[in-house]
């Protein structure tokens, strides 16, 4: 999952918590998150905070920003998201240390370095 539009980077770090939607794969009743390749075996429990690894992300020519999790504000641009595929699931996320605002398939997204889920 990247932006393909960036509104606003934040250095440094936004502290709060925010809350959103993050589409991830079902598998065997465990979820492990979508798209990562480095995380993409990696199981996600309830409640518990889990760090990203920062990769760097371009998204235009000579536009880049460092990468996390990337959170859906919308639960609607999340199901967008995930469409048909009976595989994969909306959850409802905490996000902290927040990177990155910006747009991702029509639909407003934030970045932040840490996620927990939340429902």
């Amino acid at each position: 999952m990247c932006l393909t539009k960036v509104t606003h980077k934040y250095d440094p770090l936004l502290p709060e918590t925010r809350v959103g939607y993050k589409v991830f794969f079902n598998k065997e009743t465990t979820l492990c998150r979508l798209y990562r390749s480095e995380f993409y075996h990696e199981y996600y429990e309830n409640y518990r905070w889990y760090k990203a690894n920062a990769t760097t992300v371009h998204y235009d020519i000579n536009k880049r920003y460092t990468s996390g999790f990337h959170i859906f504000e919308d639960e609607n641009i999340a199901n967008n998201w995930k469409g048909n595929q009976m595989a994969y699931t909306v959850k409802k996320v905490e996000g902290r240390g927040i990177m990155v605002e910006g747009i991702q398939i029509n639909g407003s997204c934030f970045v932040a370095k840490e996620m927990r889920i939340i429902d």
